[in-house]
């Protein structure tokens, strides 16, 4: 049988503001459109937001508000929330965000609600002059051929996923690291050799790590204001 919770002393470090004392056991996410160590739980993050006490205020919210993911609605206390979602809780609109320690984070947003960043991880040429685009979040797009590329974000416009813009990764775009040591790290790319890649921190120092590990950041993810737990 799977088990629906984990002990709080095994959940993901990426998980900002979550007491691994306070509980013996917690929620547990559900499979989703992200990687299982990249995810946190609806009814987590609407506790965090200090909307609810207990999963049964959680519960009660999902079934007697209009809670929507990605515009999507959601009723589900264990729904997987990952980096660049929208939640939107009646109207309270939030971005899951990475913050400089590479934890998810939530952001308050009043503006470019409808807009959802994704990456380009995988590309095939189809008949008729067809793109398929694989994204981060396993969405898969039919584009016309055009400059897209593995390695760029697109930003799609919810819920008809029309695309707005892509950010090219090359040398001067923004990124902000997502995978290993240096995850939450942003800084401007330098220089792009096949695999690797190097950039530029905040604190001008060049650092080395790999194309699969940054995410070209559009201008709606270069917050400087974070929300603040406790």
């Amino acid at each position: 049988m799977t088990k629906t919770y984990l002990k709080s002393y095994n959940m993901p470090y990426i998980w900002e503001g979550v007491l691994r004392k306070k509980e013996k056991y917690i929620l547990k996410p559900n499979p989703g459109s992200y990687g299982k160590e990249f995810v946190i739980p609806l009814g987590i993050v609407i506790k965090l937001l200090r909307l609810a006490k207990t999963t049964k205020e959680v519960k009660n919210i999902l079934q007697n508000k209009n809670v929507l993911v990605n515009k999507k609605k959601v009723n589900d206390v264990k729904y997987a929330l990952g980096f660049t979602d929208v939640l939107d809780i009646n109207g309270l609109v939030y971005r899951v965000v990475l913050n400089e320690k590479g934890r998810l984070n939530f952001v308050q947003i009043d503006k470019d609600q409808n807009l959802k960043p994704a990456k380009v991880i995988g590309k095939t040429i189809l008949k008729k002059e067809k793109v398929q685009l694989n994204l981060n979040d396993s969405r898969n797009l039919i584009v016309n051929e055009g400059k897209y590329n593995v390695g760029d974000t697109i930003v799609l416009e919810l819920p008809k996923q029309n695309i707005k813009e892509v950010i090219e990764l090359k040398k001067g775009t923004n990124i902000i690291i997502t995978k290993g040591k240096r995850t939450g790290d942003k800084g401007v790319v330098k220089e792009i050799k096949e695999k690797q890649l190097i950039y530029t921190n905040k604190e001008n120092k060049d650092v080395k790590t790999l194309k699969d590990y940054v995410f070209a950041l559009p201008k709606i993810l270069q917050w400087t204001q974070w929300i603040k737990y406790g």
